[in-house]
């Protein structure tokens, strides 16, 4: 069986004396002043536990190091992805650029050699009644 304690026992423990400010989800009443007072007690207690110091000068020349280093892979990772991004993306415009012209000539070489049928064919019959 576990042992619990509640905040209005630890405070009547210590104040012997049970003022009523305000009351908690359970109904208990909760003398602010002692509240504030254990939870000081309790914080002290966790400080002496885990100290609370300074980082040495040296952890925090390697974390800004670490930092430095791991932004600096993320940003070459971004710019050769942009980079590839802005190669594929011109390389495509050039190619249809290309097919673009290509097919601007197929058009006018086609256009141009049936322009030429009538005009082959009215020279053919021009030296036939010639001769």
């Amino acid at each position: 069986m576990k042992k619990t304690r509640t905040l209005t026992n630890e405070i009547e423990m210590k104040s012997g004396v049970r003022e009523e400010i305000s009351t908690s989800q359970n109904g208990e009443a909760i003398d602010m002043d002692v509240f504030e007072s254990d939870l000081r007690c309790a914080l002290k207690q966790v400080e002496s536990t885990a100290p609370v110091s300074p980082p040495q000068l040296e952890q925090m020349i390697r974390l800004v190091e670490d930092t430095n280093r791991r932004q600096s892979r993320i940003l070459q990772r971004d710019l050769a992805l942009f980079i590839m991004i802005a190669v594929c993306a011109g390389v495509g415009w050039v190619i249809s650029a290309i097919l673009n012209y290509f097919v601007d000539v197929l058009i006018a070489t086609s256009f141009v050699s049936i322009a030429t049928i009538p005009v082959g064919w009215l020279l053919a019959r021009r030296e036939v009644r010639s001769s």
